[in-house]
């Protein structure tokens, strides 16, 4: 009770933080981030994902993980890094010239895992600036099949509503 009595204010926000001792300070970011695996893989696993990744997009540390989960088991640990050139992705390059809290998307072959993906960017600002991502990974030829089957579906559909209405 006296820690929320000293601090009850909205717990986890900018000024929580700075109201509270560098030490304790320090024990709940060791929390928060030893917590965030457990929550991506609560995330991951009731959807049809193929990854989800946490990235540093800085400059300085482009690509360096955060938390990562993957389908293939093929995921990288924290600190570890993916080999980004924001060539090779237009979505995230977009993203972090526009500085915009949008969620951007992009087709990437073979990031982070292999195959088509389908990328979702989500950015994480700090400072003003975007300063991470994250990347939620679908495969692009399930989700080609699954509107090829719905399209086709539609138009079956349309053909015989004609016909009966034809006829």
């Amino acid at each position: 009770g006296d820690f929320m009595d000293k601090y009850p204010d909205n717990i986890g926000e900018k000024e929580w933080l700075e109201k509270i001792p560098e030490d304790l300070r320090r024990i709940y970011a060791r929390f928060d981030y030893n917590i965030v695996p457990f929550l991506f893989k609560e995330f991951y696993e009731g959807n049809d994902y193929e990854s989800i990744f946490w990235i540093d997009v800085s400059e300085e540390k482009m690509g360096t993980v955060i938390a990562d989960i993957n389908i293939s088991r093929t995921a990288k640990n924290p600190g570890e890094r993916y080999d980004i050139d924001l060539a090779d992705h237009p979505g995230l390059s977009q993203l972090l010239d526009s500085q915009e809290d949008v969620i951007v998307f992009e087709r990437a072959d073979n990031f982070p895992v292999v195959g088509n993906c389908y990328i979702g960017y989500v950015p994480i600002f700090a400072e003003g600036k975007i300063r991470t991502v994250i990347g939620v990974v679908y495969n692009w030829d399930d989700i080609r099949d699954a509107a090829s089957t719905s399209m086709n579906k539609a138009l079956i559909i349309s053909i015989g509503s004609i016909v009966v209405v034809l006829g």
